[in-house]
């Protein structure tokens, strides 16, 4: 014989068995909704904005585009000449960028006067070093530009020149921003080419040093 109390009691205590399971199953759904709410949202401040990345692609890499100024000093027996440029830098391919200078010159020259000076180059570069993440980068620098100064550069030359040039460099990335630390050092020629004829053509050669601050745009 069933004795109904014993069985309503048993049926009571499952049904409160079953809400609570009920309940502690709706917690750990609600938690779980929670926790990846956070990761999605904490994700999304970590990465850049898509449209930023296609806007300007990251360092190194096809299509990114840069601004820096440039300090740089070369010494020679009879000449130190001094260099403060603006640098537009566009990378053509992964790894090759081409740049556009505009620079500002001041020729301070033992054997003539000093002389200051404006200049437009193209170079090229080729980032051939680095580590995955682009945090630092190692390059080979070639270019060419047209140089006009106030007087004779160098001395008994003209005051029109050209002023190939070849090094090599670095970058680094300055803390978590996007700014790089430019330095490197390149051989500088200056030389008008014999175009007013060798006999005005003394021309100079000297190792310039140089650093420089990288910003994207």
């Amino acid at each position: 014989m069933i004795r109904p109390r014993p069985l309503l009691i048993t049926m009571l205590l499952g049904t409160a068995t079953a809400g609570t399971d009920a309940a502690t199953e709706g917690f750990r759904l609600d938690d779980a909704s929670l926790l990846i709410d956070h990761e999605v949202a904490r994700s999304a401040e970590q990465q850049p904005d898509e449209s930023e990345q296609l806007a300007n692609p990251s360092f190194g890499n096809e299509g990114h585009r840069a601004w820096s100024m440039q300090v740089g000093a070369s010494f020679v027996h009879d000449s130190t000449d001094y260099n403060l440029s603006f640098n537009l830098h566009h990378f053509l391919e992964d790894d090759f960028e081409m740049l556009l200078s505009f620079g500002g010159w001041f020729f301070d020259q033992d054997d003539g006067d000093a002389a200051a000076g404006g200049s437009f180059s193209l170079g090229f570069r080729y980032h051939a070093l680095g580590d995955e993440q682009r945090d630092w980068t190692g390059y080979f620098d070639f270019g060419i530009g047209l140089l006009g100064a106030t007087d004779e550069v160098p001395d008994e030359g003209t005051s029109f020149n050209f002023i190939p040039r070849a090094g090599v460099g670095a970058t680094f990335r300055l803390g978590a921003g996007p700014e790089r630390l430019d330095v490197g050092v390149r051989w500088q020629h200056i030389s008008n080419a014999t175009i007013m004829g060798s006999d005005d053509n003394p021309a100079r050669d000297s190792l310039m040093l140089y650093v420089g601050i990288m910003v994207p745009f």
